[in-house]
């Protein structure tokens, strides 16, 4: 992971990215059930935010 957007290789100037095509392919990979799988077995991820959640309780009360 670079400092560079994608799509700009450095090969010369570049059409700039249509934030809403990017939004929806970037949410796009989320309705794949491997990548929610794949997610789920992250237990790096998962006990992340397992503390986030449990350790800021306040921030969740009264909105669940």
């Amino acid at each position: 992971m670079g400092g560079r957007a994608a799509g700009t290789g450095g090969g010369g100037p570049s059409a700039p990215v249509d934030k809403e095509v990017d939004y929806a392919q970037y949410f796009c990979t989320y309705s794949f059930l491997y990548h929610q799988k794949d997610m789920l077995s992250d237990r790096v991820r998962m006990d992340a935010y397992f503390n986030a959640v449990f350790q800021n309780k306040h921030h969740f009360e009264g909105k669940v």
